[in-house]
């Protein structure tokens, strides 16, 4: 099979975003986030898991932090210990 064959297949097999339903709506705020909602987080200590980390706590994301910190730094979670919640923030 070419490659252009293989191409049109792929495109035609997956759905566009656009024919997606919209989130809906949440008494919870502008985010659409619910307050039972959790992030799984891996990598969470390294520089683009921290800030994820930090996004998904602001947007009221309950996060679990998995790391196992051969490049990542507890300096690079330390602002995400100091701003969540006793119950919304874990670090494994």
């Amino acid at each position: 099979m070419s490659g252009s064959k293989r191409g049109s297949l792929w495109t035609a097999a997956t759905p566009s975003t656009r024919d997606l339903p919209p989130y809906p709506a949440s008494s919870t705020g502008a985010s659409g986030v619910a307050e039972k909602s959790r992030a799984l987080v891996t990598g969470g200590a390294g520089f683009i898991g921290s800030h994820l980390c930090e996004r998904l706590l602001s947007e009221g994301y309950k996060v679990v932090c998995v790391d196992n910190m051969l490049t990542g730094s507890p300096e690079n979670i330390a602002t995400c210990k100091t701003t969540a919640t006793s119950n919304s923030w874990k670090v494994m």
